[in-house]
């Protein structure tokens, strides 16, 4: 059934676009899980990122003076 669709839509060129989509698709999503599972391992940027909703010191440059005029 699928064989038949898509000998029947290849020659029309129909079908270049979505496999192109699809295609980049799968290789960002790769890529996501890759950096994920074994680029956050060992780095200490996890640890950063789920320190910020917490985070009591001010780092950044004007934070402290909106948080004191209210």
């Amino acid at each position: 059934m699928f064989q038949e669709y898509f000998a029947r839509y290849a020659d029309a060129g129909v079908l270049t676009l979505p496999m192109i989509g699809m295609f980049l698709f799968l290789v960002a999503f790769v890529a996501i899980v890759i950096w994920v599972g074994y680029g956050l391992r060992d780095s200490a940027l996890p640890d950063y990122m789920a320190a910020l909703p917490l985070n009591d010191d001010p780092s950044v440059a004007g934070m402290q003076e909106d948080c004191n005029d209210g």
